[in-house]
């Protein structure tokens, strides 16, 4: 007697008789994009997969100098010790830009090359990163680091009279959203305060994520044999995927252990966990509803962002921009189309002039 399928009055096949294949159903829009993110921290750097070292043979890995995008470089006295910037030096309105946690201000490398025709680019090291010398380097707490904007303001551009913008990564997103809501900030930048550039951060999105940081801080290399080992490694690794600009930020982040003479992280980023929750505390209202200068937030894609950010963005307080192929770093993996965007922003203002500079021709993601 044939056995029926289904509570069905349809026979199951016998002998070598098959029907045809059932095709697997493709899977939903939104689980590719959640699949795009999987292996990435909103919060903080992506969670490196197993890198490939063979994956990318052509790309250059030798360390880059400063030189090639910056101008000079300052160090700005402080009554705690000195702020280490990077400056274009054009005479141009001013874009400080602030970088993630562990990260430097040489991850600005590429953007400020690209920029520098059109703005004073200001990059600044945090306390405890690169080459800012200050005392308590491991104080990394919210209103210490807005602190340190405002004294970079007061002292380097004391006498700067063009417009002043905030560009922030990360970390340094949310201490620019709360630098520009601060009276102090507000008071020294007086009648020069420009525009609020943000780079992948959403208090919603990086809050829940902070449990994962320090998984995803085991799973980096604790040590490299070089410098030149530890931008392939990145590159591999997708931390950085433009290896142009790895070769630039990647080197700065590390610090030559005498003992075992390999190269080891510079930065401690347990060590300032207790700091992590206060960095994005509150910044959501900040940046949807208290700050009342123009705004740009640029995401990596939409999963990027929370609740509050979409709404925002939907009643038209801010523009969101979404950058294609790149990943958490995106003034980085895509800093020609992160540049691009930049300009058209400032230009939308007329903080620069529309056709003055490099012409760019920002990718915008089809989601």
């Amino acid at each position: 007697m044939p056995v029926m399928l289904g509570g069905t009055n349809r026979p199951a096949p016998s002998g070598n008789t098959m029907g045809p294949p059932r095709m697997p159903r493709p899977p939903a829009a939104s689980n590719l994009l959640r699949r795009a993110v999987s292996n990435s921290n909103p919060g903080g750097p992506p969670l490196p997969p197993q890198a490939s070292f063979s994956r990318r043979p052509k790309d250059n890995y030798t360390p880059g100098d400063w030189k090639d995008c910056f101008a000079e470089s300052i160090d700005v006295p402080t009554s705690e010790g000195t702020i280490r910037v990077y400056t274009t030096a054009t005479d141009a309105p001013n874009l400080i830009c602030l970088h993630g946690a562990g990260c430097s201000a040489l991850s600005f490398c590429k953007l400020a090359e690209v920029l520098a025709p059109d703005l004073n680019v200001i990059a600044i090291d945090w306390p405890g990163h690169g080459h800012t010398k200050l005392e308590h380097d491991d104080d990394l707490s919210a209103t210490r680091l807005v602190k340190v904007v405002n004294d970079v303001i007061s002292v380097h551009l004391a006498d700067n009279k063009h417009a002043i913008s905030l560009l922030g990564h990360s970390l340094g997103g949310v201490i620019a959203i709360q630098a520009l809501a601060d009276p102090t900030v507000l008071e020294t930048i007086g009648d020069r305060l420009g525009n609020l550039v943000v780079i992948d951060v959403c208090e919603g999105v990086a809050v829940p994520s902070l449990k994962h940081m320090p998984l995803v801080l085991h799973r980096r290399p604790a040590a490299f044999p070089s410098l030149e080992a530890a931008v392939k490694w990145a590159v591999d690794a997708n931390v950085v995927r433009d290896a142009e600009s790895a070769r630039y930020s990647i080197p700065d982040q590390l610090k030559l252990d005498e003992t075992t003479g390999k190269y080891v992280w510079a930065v401690d980023m347990l060590a300032s966990e207790e700091h992590w929750p206060s960095w994005f505390k509150g910044t959501a209202d900040l940046f949807n509803s208290s700050l009342k200068l123009p705004r740009y937030l640029m995401v990596a894609n939409m999963d990027r962002l929370d609740q509050a950010h979409l709404v925002g963005h939907m009643q038209g307080k801010y523009q969101v921009m979404c950058v294609a192929g790149s990943g958490h770093h995106i003034h980085e993996d895509r800093w020609r189309e992160a540049a691009g965007h930049v300009r058209t922003f400032m230009s939308r203002y007329h903080l620069i002039k529309e056709n003055e500079g490099q012409p760019l021709v920002p990718v915008v993601a089809k989601l």
